[in-house]
């Protein structure tokens, strides 16, 4: 009945759009009959579909988006993996063999993503490795600089997809102190993701931030 369920929502949330254009599936090591929920964080947590596990740990998702939207694969209470750009096109949930545990592949946006996560994982372990050496001038120095280039790691990657929604979902993460910087880095982004609600959510941090300022009621 539970798996009849799921089926039968996700079966109306596909109904409602007019055919799917996204597939998202995967091998997980989950108990067959477990339930998977696709969500939106972004956009109130709204559930966007619902699966359940195969009997050979496998599922699949196929859906409908207008536009690409961040989401989420939960199992229970947790996320399994990154966020998700989910757009149109074929995802693959992936495992990655490091502390990610878990990736998203097949879409332009998802690759980007995971060749950002991926570069960062690796000059973390560098770091980590320079840590555990015995303290000199040369060890600081190369810590220094490797930990300017992770920190730069997302800005370049945000830079460098400004036009889509891994710029705006990268900015949204790190937005800007100064609300009148920030305001400026968001005018940055075109027109098409200015009311996108990642942009949104960024929009109501800095008008949280004008409000409580020195002198206003």
């Amino acid at each position: 009945m539970k798996q009849h369920s799921a089926l039968f929502l996700l079966a109306a949330l596909l109904c409602s759009c007019g055919g799917p254009n996204y597939s998202l599936s995967g091998r997980t090591d989950f108990a067959p009959g477990d339930t998977l929920r696709l969500r939106s964080p972004y956009q109130d947590d709204s559930l966007l579909a619902v699966t359940v596990v195969r009997p050979d740990g496998s599922f699949r998702i196929r859906g409908y988006v207008d536009g690409p939207v961040i989401a989420d694969l939960i199992h229970g209470n947790s996320r399994v993996g990154a966020p998700i750009l989910l757009e149109a096109g074929d995802i693959r949930l992936e495992a990655t063999g490091d502390v990610r545990s878990y990736q998203f592949t097949g879409t332009p946006m998802n690759e980007a993503f995971n060749a950002m996560n991926a570069a960062q994982v690796s000059l973390g372990n560098v770091l980590q490795a320079l840590e555990n050496e015995p303290d000199t001038p040369g060890r600081k120095q190369r810590l220094d600089s490797l930990g300017r280039i992770y920190r730069q790691i997302p800005g370049d990657v945000l830079e460098a997809n400004r036009d889509n929604l891994l710029g705006a979902f990268l900015y949204a993460r790190r937005t800007d102190a100064d609300p009148a910087r920030a305001r400026e880095r968001l005018a940055q982004f075109p027109a098409k993701l200015q009311h996108h609600p990642v942009l949104e959510s960024v929009r109501r941090q800095i008008e949280a931030v004008e409000r409580s300022a020195v002198g206003q009621p």
